[in-house]
């Protein structure tokens, strides 16, 4: 990850980890120079952990209950961590090219298994849907979008130093409800799903 980026994610960075309303915890950061120290912290201001710094680089502003999601140092991606800091699952990234962490929508967040494919986990960091799709949407009024039969497409830049983009075309589309069961799912187009199920598009 370059300078800018970092300094992005870190100019929008935010709490990110607590465990219910009346009590929990967030992520507490203190700035030593160009080095970001985290920490757990209570409610009250009380450090409950310190975190390795020289392990995590970055966390952004998205809310939790049970999990805080990082970078970590010589590892792609984005990894889920409990406050005892084992690592629970790879979050999903959003948008290629870009830091971008899944969003927890409707108690599903998007991860990504060893496959390589999309499942999905709950606020308590419990996988509910195993990895299993090459694409998935978030959920939108109970449903998501999946896709099979798909292939990923490179949208290059001629600097190759540039953000290398991919998106993902699919020749059947369907949807699941949060159980992870497929209602529907054959020779339709994202745009026949999407009306059929109106699923709505994440403002961000």
């Amino acid at each position: 990850m370059n300078r800018l980026a970092l300094i992005i994610l870190i100019l929008f960075s935010n709490t990110l980890f607590s465990q219910g309303t009346d009590s929990g915890y967030k992520i507490g950061r203190t700035y030593k120079g160009d080095i970001v120290e985290y920490s757990f912290i209570n409610k009250k201001g009380d450090t409950i952990k310190k975190l390795d710094s020289d392990k995590y680089y970055s966390t952004l502003n998205i809310e939790f209950k049970n999990f805080a999601v990082f970078g970590i140092k010589g590892k792609k991606g984005w990894t889920a961590i409990d406050i005892n800091e084992k690592h629970l699952f790879e979050v999903y990234n959003k948008y290629s090219g870009e830091p971008s962490p899944d969003d927890l929508t409707e108690n599903r967040i998007r991860i990504v298994g060893e496959n390589g494919k999309i499942g999905y986990a709950d606020d308590k960091g419990k996988i509910i849907i195993k990895p299993q799709f090459v694409f998935a949407t978030h959920f939108s009024k109970g449903f998501a979008i999946v896709g099979s039969k798909c292939q990923k497409i490179s949208n290059s830049h001629n600097n190759e130093a540039d953000c290398q983009h991919v998106s993902i075309k699919c020749d059947q589309y369907g949807y699941i409800d949060k159980s992870g069961a497929i209602i529907k799912l054959g020779d339709y187009t994202f745009k026949e799903i999407k009306e059929k199920i109106n699923w709505q598009k994440l403002e961000y």
